[in-house]
């Protein structure tokens, strides 16, 4: 009986030290968000967003764009 115990508890020890030490999961995370805004004479303006993330191969970030009313984005590009 002596002998199951110990195997029981190696158990439970091996599985919660599993939990407590991987580090191989990362979760997506956005550090850092940059502004640059230029508003010309007629009302135009020019946004330039920076941003500074860490993503999963894979998995995309986006934004979205809501509450523009009558305004439209032109010239969009995204680059890495």
């Amino acid at each position: 009986m002596n002998k199951v115990i110990k195997k029981i508890v190696f158990t439970c020890f091996l599985v919660v030290s599993i939990f407590f030490f991987v580090t191989g999961v990362k979760a997506n995370d956005i550090s850092r968000i940059d502004m640059d805004i230029y508003i010309d004479a007629n009302g135009n303006a020019t946004v330039t967003e920076t941003r500074k993330a860490y993503l999963n191969k894979g998995t995309e970030g986006y934004r979205k764009y809501t509450k523009i009313c009558n305004s439209s984005i032109s010239n969009f590009t995204v680059s890495d």
